[in-house]
């Protein structure tokens, strides 16, 4: 399948410091993509570059076969964008801000819009000012889907939204996906895509370090168990890292299987864990210092 929108050797620098460095990747229709790493890591920066708002210092892209280099705004109606850093300053309220907003967008659907702000219970009579947090995210969220876009980007929005809204966003992005959408959602709250990721990528020290299917993935990593009590030689390697205690009082561990398998335990069945690796455990392991992979 061609990407959507690909990047090759991308990297970008900000007064002398680089936060992006020989950045290479793609995005396919029909998948959910996961945009994980530290706070700080350069997700922000590397989703605006996709969505090309701003330059890299080096490498380049295409957009729907289109040249980063080049000036075609067609590409902007297919992308929809949603952060919290999104501002909307202007004297009108929401419903007629918006009326007069979507006649930019040639797909612009205003019935699509006016069910998502139903749902969501927001008063288009306020301005966007007057909204709070999560109100203002739902907004800017509803009219992204409105412009009917191929690709939607998500920063770091789970957040800010009340349970029931969350839950209705990610089964719409699920449905999205379905259909032939790609998402991309920066997120270091990996419990809320868990259900629908089909790929995630790994930010960490200027590079994208992972770039993988979730199920390719999880099969290069081990789930143990350590029972309340229990001690073993490879719950003290240096690649064996706690990712949370059980109800039970056990603990579970997660570690590369090259390693756990050059380490050659004993009584290797009785360690694993038959709870399924989940991807907040893979990001737990991810995100300690020992644990990621070089």
């Amino acid at each position: 399948m061609a990407n959507l929108i690909q990047i090759t050797e991308v990297s970008k620098s900000y007064y002398g410091k680089t936060v992006l460095e020989n950045v290479s990747l793609g995005i396919n229709g029909g998948l959910f993509y996961a945009l994980l790493g530290k706070n700080g890591a350069g997700k922000s920066t590397l989703m605006r570059i996709l969505m090309r708002h701003e330059a890299p210092d080096a490498g380049g892209g295409l957009a729907f076969g289109i040249p980063f280099s080049g000036n075609d705004q067609s590409v902007n109606h297919q992308i929809g964008y949603v952060s919290e850093m999104i501002e909307i300053h202007s004297f009108r309220d929401i419903g007629s801000f918006y009326r007069q907003y979507g006649k930019f967008f040639r797909a612009w659907d205003q019935t699509l819009f006016d069910s998502f702000i139903q749902r969501f219970k927001v008063d288009t009579s306020k301005r966007f000012q007057e909204l709070s947090r999560g109100q203002k995210m739902q907004v800017v969220f509803s009219s992204a889907v409105a412009i009917q876009p191929k690709v939607l980007f998500l920063d770091e929005i789970t957040s800010v939204l009340d349970a029931s809204a969350r839950a209705y966003v990610m089964d719409y992005l699920g449905s999205f996906c379905k259909a032939g959408g790609a998402v991309v959602m920066a997120t270091n709250l990996v419990s809320e895509v868990e259900r629908y990721v089909d790929h995630i990528w790994w930010l960490d020290n200027r590079r994208i370090l992972i770039n993988q299917g979730v199920k390719e993935l999880k099969n290069q990593y081990v789930k143990l168990r350590r029972t309340l009590g229990e001690d073993h030689p490879v719950f003290h390697k240096p690649h064996c890292i706690s990712v949370g205690v059980n109800s039970d009082g056990s603990e579970s561990y997660v570690m590369v299987k090259q390693k756990f398998d050059a380490a050659k335990p004993e009584n290797a069945e009785a360690l694993f864990d038959r709870r399924a690796l989940s991807a907040e455990e893979l990001f737990i392991y991810l995100t300690r210092d020992r644990g990621v992979i070089t």
